[in-house]
């Protein structure tokens, strides 16, 4: 988690002036004020604006301070000098001398001259300001912020005030870095940082970052990459950026861990820069994709017009994200198919963490910290804890034999002497038998995973589509020509084509409906493939559909009974005889009699529905009854 097993190694940071140090460690009652208004300090020194909306309201109970965020966040500065109508705020305040706001921050916070000599930001500002004096507006000077550094940030991660920034004196034709941001003279626009520049950090927390050290960036690499793909990855995520910054490490003081609700929020901004980033790779990596069924794409190429672009729907927010509204669906179907599987959850368990456990206290309190300082210690031990839980339950059951508890990696692994290929032509890897082992609450273990998944299965679920003849989804660029579309092999099958092809050619098969599939092959997504199972079994579960999809519906109906069909004629074919509608095939196997179909229904939306969509369903359902029979 902290190093990802040696492959990250970041500069380590520098000595922190012994100024913030006292302010911070001291128990004094100056440090106690300071620690206490330590955001509001933060933003007295702070170069830029957050724009998200920090609800206060939370914190009017009696529980521990949250930091809570609203809307859309992000970093802006505002130009050198304020309108003739504002005042001075943020890096303005830098160079627009008022006697009243510096005095204020200087009775504030005393050691204002210490930023003003190790901050390389505040030292090309105080240069603008000496330099040009009165002058700045009429000379349009301005600021360009550098995106790029010249010495090896993976080594060095302390910029000088020429590698982080540049003055501008009038309008100077130069070309820039695509994320460089010039601060304009005056303005009434926010210039926004993005989140991939090295002073997105550094600007907006002065205090945590005294010599402006850089944040994090796109050229942070990897120590050492173990993959064997072809193109291995080889830059540093940001999310390993800041799960290798929340670890402390014994011979360096983390001046994070140590500044209290500055911390929280710098947690909470870390978290909308990891979200930032992953929509932004989706807008820029899919605004060119597009999606429709290939009868609509063959369909349009007899047109005139062969621009792919004016075809299908764009791909927006796939359900791969973690968190948005189609990946919180499909863990939600998933979670029902296991309980379809093997039947409803015996326990219901709702697990917490006290923070007030003997151990957290002990921890915090030899730091000075109160628990709520340390929202990271509080995770790490609730997954613990949790870890045991599920071990517990799983290996020596605490309540009994557990159906759906079995770890489908076959941990914990066999020992191994050495690395060796096995019968199955996989590699098994050296695992020593060293008598190394740790113990947690009575369970000895000598394998901890701190994974933090926000769903976890030890059940794996193999979700399978269906569809109507030549209805299958293709996925495809929109600069692409539409006859090339056609024409690529995987945009003329699918899963569910795949399935019946498998079905003609393989014995076992023929004895499989298709939810029963997954349990005896898996799906090879690269090859589009279904393949015998080499090791473990999956949970299918087939995607629903509503009553009102007609055809679809009764579609899925069948695929629950008719087993090995190896063309759609067979999946509506009863008996040798062959009805023209999916509809019809199910009346004459006895689905649809004294309206069995929407009991049917009904029963299914009891399992995973909620009551508000049950309701629907049932309306749908019974009006699409008198529909079809007037």
């Amino acid at each position: 988690m902290c190093c990802m097993h040696g492959k990250i190694e970041l500069p380590p940071p520098p000595q922190l002036p012994q100024a913030i140090i006292d302010l911070l460690i001291n128990g004094d009652t100056r440090r106690k004020h300071f620690r206490e208004n330590i955001r509001a300090y933060n933003s007295m020194f702070a170069f830029t604006s957050m724009g998200g909306k920090v609800d206060t309201s939370i914190n009017k109970g009696r529980g521990h301070p949250v930091f809570r965020l609203l809307g859309q966040n992000y970093h802006g500065i505002g130009s050198l000098l304020p309108l003739d109508d504002s005042r001075p705020k943020f890096q303005q305040l830098y160079i627009f001398d008022t006697v009243n706001e510096n005095a204020n921050r200087i009775a504030a916070f005393r050691n204002q001259t210490m930023l003003n000599q190790s901050n390389p930001y505040a030292k090309i500002l105080r240069t603008a300001k000496e330099c040009f004096v009165d002058s700045l507006e009429s000379m349009n000077v301005k600021v360009r912020l550098i995106s790029g550094r010249s010495t090896d940030p993976n080594t060095y991660n302390m910029p000088t005030c020429s590698e982080v920034a540049a003055l501008l004196v009038e309008d100077i034709d130069e070309e820039f870095e695509a994320r460089d941001i010039v601060v304009e003279t005056k303005s009434r626009d926010l210039a926004r940082i993005s989140e991939l520049h090295p002073t997105y950090l550094p600007l907006q927390y002065p205090i945590l970052f005294p010599y402006g050290e850089d944040g994090y960036h796109i050229n942070l690499h990897l120590k050492r990459t173990t993959t064997t793909s072809k193109n291995p990855r080889f830059r540093v995520s940001m999310k390993e950026f800041f799960s290798y910054k929340l670890m402390e490490r014994g011979n360096h003081f983390n001046v994070l861990l140590h500044s209290g609700k500055l911390f929280q929020q710098f947690i909470v901004d870390a978290y909308t820069m990891m979200e930032a980033e992953r929509i932004g790779y989706l807008k820029l990596n899919q605004k060119t994709s597009r999606a429709d069924n290939y009868n609509n794409i063959s369909d349009f190429s007899f047109t005139v017009n062969k621009d792919s672009s004016m075809c299908g729907r764009k791909v927006v927010l796939p359900a791969t994200f973690v968190g948005g509204p189609r990946y919180m669906h499909e863990k939600y179907m998933d979670a029902i198919a296991v309980c379809s599987h093997f039947g409803y959850p015996d326990l219901f368990i709702t697990f917490t963490c006290n923070p007030k456990l003997p151990k957290i206290t002990r921890y915090v309190s030899s730091r000075r910290l109160q628990t709520e300082d340390r929202p990271d210690i509080l995770s790490q031990v609730f997954k613990m804890k949790l870890d045991c839980l599920i071990f517990g339950i799983k290996n020596n059951n605490l309540f009994g034999p557990s159906a759906a508890g079995k770890c489908t990696k076959r941990f914990p692994k066999d020992f191994s002497p050495h690395t060796s290929i096995n019968k199955e032509g996989f590699s098994v890897y050296r695992r020593r038998d060293d008598g190394k082992s740790m113990e947690k609450n009575g369970i000895e273990i000598d394998n901890r995973i701190f994974g933090f998944e926000l769903h976890y299965s030890s059940t794996s679920i193999q979700r399978l589509s269906f569809h109507l003849p030549g209805e299958h989804n293709d996925t495809y660029d929109d600069e692409e020509d539409i006859d090339d579309v056609l024409t690529k092999e995987k945009n003329q099958t699918s899963q569910f084509l795949e399935w019946m092809k498998m079905c003609s050619r393989n014995a076992d098969a023929k004895e499989l409906t298709y939810i029963q599939f997954p349990y005896f092959f898996v799906w090879n997504k690269s090859i589009t493939e279904w393949t015998p199972h080499q090791r473990s079994s999956a949970v299918g579960r087939i995607h629903p559909t509503s009553p009102s999809a007609g055809p679809r519906f009764y579609l899925r109906i069948l695929l629950n009974k008719v087993k090995g069909p190896t063309c759609y004629e067979e999946i509506h074919t009863v008996d040798g005889i062959t009805y023209p509608t999916y509809k019809k095939a199910c009346y004459a196997l006895g689905l649809l009699d004294d309206d069995k179909d929407y009991t049917e229904t009904i029963k299914e939306a009891s399992q995973w529905g909620f009551r508000c969509l049950l309701t629907s369903n049932v309306r749908l359902s019974f009006s699409f009854k008198k529909f079809t029979t007037t």
